[in-house]
């Protein structure tokens, strides 16, 4: 079973759920960037990777547009990123599947079983059962406040995109600045943690008294934004 409820951005209230009963497992679920679909990963052999159109916010009409976009076994997280593409773990495959137009309905949203090649040089890389986990409201442009829908292809990005090295870091970040910039940094909860206004072009430092966990710098310039993740170990 798979459950859908509708969330109050202001209150956090959830109401209207819905359950959609699977004959078997679920494993993953994940929405497409227009959150009009969302798909389902499960153990059934008959459909272990599953679309459904959420855009009517109606039980009965979400349950009829259930599609089965793959019989391959073992499919397990799945994760929408900042291409707008939602991509898929195999366990223990050399090869990510990847949605690759997914706010379409049906067969056209193209998913493709074997897309991502974890292991071209063959060294024994496999993925496990998910995918580096991050707040989803990291690919919003604006803010890190939950929104109603993902809206990953409103994003504008920047031309110059900054240069962070190193990254992963045990110290500081050193940060390329090419254009004048304001930049936010959020923690992994979506906690903004510093704030910087760089005026001109230069290269600065940060993170050198960041505890040990995942960071997002947000970076925007003449109404582009970027973000990027960065590691302090």
């Amino acid at each position: 079973m798979w459950e859908y409820f509708d969330f109050n951005t202001n209150t956090g209230v959830l109401s209207n759920a819905m359950s959609f009963p699977m004959t078997a497992h679920v494993y993953g679920m994940e929405f497409s960037p227009d959150a009009s679909k969302v798909y389902v990963s499960t153990y059934d052999p008959f459909k272990t990777l599953v679309q459904y159109d959420v855009s009517s916010n109606n039980a009965s009409l979400i349950s009829v547009t259930e599609v089965s976009l793959s019989v391959t076994t073992d499919i397990y997280g799945l994760q929408l990123a900042n291409d707008g593409k939602v991509y898929v773990c195999k366990s223990f495959s050399q090869y990510l599947g990847v949605v690759n137009s997914p706010n379409i309905a049906g067969a056209a949203c193209n998913y493709q079983d074997l897309q991502i090649n974890l292991d071209p040089s063959l060294m024994g890389i496999t993925s496990a059962l998910g995918l580096p986990g991050f707040p989803q409201n990291y690919f919003m442009p604006n803010s890190f406040t939950c929104p109603v829908v993902l809206g990953v292809n409103e994003i504008k990005v920047l031309d110059k995109p900054i240069v962070i090295y190193p990254n992963p870091s045990a110290n500081d970040f050193n940060l390329i600045i090419e254009e004048p910039t304001t930049l936010k940094v959020y923690n992994y909860t979506g906690e903004l943690i510093e704030f910087i206004t760089i005026a001109k072009p230069r290269t600065i430092s940060i993170g050198e008294n960041y505890a040990a966990g995942i960071y997002f710098v947000k970076t925007e310039s003449q109404g582009k934004t970027n973000t990027t993740k960065i590691i302090k170990k």
